[in-house]
């Protein structure tokens, strides 16, 4: 995209992590998300022959898998005012599985919710670009029932136990940490000791106690990201 775009060396990049382009830039920007002009611009670009076989090698489920996994909500108060990356999403839920091991779905939604939410109180986006639902078991991802499944690389594991029984999401994948910025890293380390101990029944009620989820479950609503101002971690 930066050579298509004729900005320096990886500054596409920077812009993905949350960077603010120049006016000049910003405008390019926003001519280059018309497809009619972007193929113009990469027809004049030295990238063409590249991109002309990454195309042809795109998941053509791509665009339907995204929507199904972000719910349709774009950047805005309702998703952290993130770009939405399904590499990004898949990184962040395998550093969990990295850290704490097979992890039940249950516990995951809040890990992901903390994630997101503090990286928002801190830096005014979140990570994943994920919309959050207030649900009895605690403020989960819009889709997450079909995240799990969608997302490369994890396993859906049923589990029996005498006391309890759900899908637990285990993976062998690493996930690539150059998609994160320091802060971003720093609030995943965070989130991850907090709740390294803690047990899916544990971190729902920790869960119900915070506003977020307070002032929603008796809507079942979507999450303000604002909430993230009154989190308790």
């Amino acid at each position: 995209m930066s050579k298509v775009l004729g900005f320096g060396e990886n500054q596409y990049g920077l812009y993905e992590r949350g960077e603010m382009p120049s006016a000049f830039n910003g405008k390019m920007l926003k001519i280059a998300m018309d497809p009619a002009a972007f193929v113009h611009l990469v027809d004049d670009s030295e990238a063409k022959d590249r991109i002309t076989r990454l195309a042809n090698s795109v998941d053509p489920m791509y665009e339907f898998k995204h929507d199904l996994v972000f719910g349709g909500y774009k950047r805005g108060k309702y998703n952290g005012f993130a770009p939405q990356s399904m590499q990004k999403l898949r990184g962040t839920i395998l550093y969990f599985l990295r850290e704490l091991g097979g992890t039940f779905q249950t516990k995951m939604n809040k890990l992901l919710f903390y994630a997101d939410y503090e990286c928002y109180r801190t830096s005014g986006m979140s990570i994943t670009g994920l919309a959050y639902r207030a649900l009895p078991h605690g403020a989960v991802p819009v889709n997450f029932d079909k995240i799990y499944s969608l997302v490369d690389d994890i396993e859906n594991v049923p589990v029996e136990e005498r006391s309890y029984s759900g899908i637990q999401l285990v993976s062998s994948a690493i996930p690539d940490m150059s998609l994160f910025s320091d802060l971003e890293k720093e609030v995943l380390a965070q989130v991850a000791n907090r709740f390294r101990q803690y047990t899916s029944a544990r971190i729902s009620d920790e869960n119900h106690k915070e506003r977020a989820w307070l002032n929603n479950i008796d809507s079942h609503g979507i999450i303000n990201y604002q909430e993230a101002f009154s989190l308790n971690i």
